[in-house]
This record gives structure tokens, C-alpha cells and sequence, in this order.
């Protein structure tokens, strides 16, 4: 993730067992957000609902 700027609607994807070991943030497996490319944001990475939803859902599938 390369921003310059505070975030906010951003939604980090992990799958289950993801250990937080540190204070550094674990890279998420998906991420996706509403944030303007002026903040540094991947306009390719902008939110789509039906993606995040499927995203979310293999994960859930593949950990059940």
C-alpha cells in the first residue's frame, strides 16, 4: 500500500489464522478502498462491491 495520506474506507482482507505478531500490520491477503488516486491510492484496488464479496467469500469457502 502506497499512500501518502490517512486512509479511511479501506477494507484489509485476511484469512482465518492470520497471526498479529508485532505492531507492524500484516499484509492482507485483499484490500480494496474509497480513497482518492491524490492520496496515492491504486485506482484499480477502488472498491467493488460483488469483488469484495467474492474475495471474502472463497476465503470463507476454502476455510470451512
Amino acid at each position: 500500500m502506497a499512500l501518502t495520506g490517512a486512509a479511511w474506507d479501506v477494507y484489509l482482507i485476511y484469512p482465518p489464522g492470520v497471526a498479529w505478531r508485532s505492531d507492524a500490520l500484516p499484509a492482507p491477503a485483499f484490500w480494496t478502498h474509497q480513497l482518492p488516486e491524490s492520496g496515492g491510492a491504486d485506482p484499480s484496488l477502488r472498491l467493488d462491491p460483488e469483488s469484495l464479496a467474492q474475495t471474502v467469500g472463497s476465503m470463507v469457502d476454502l476455510h470451512s
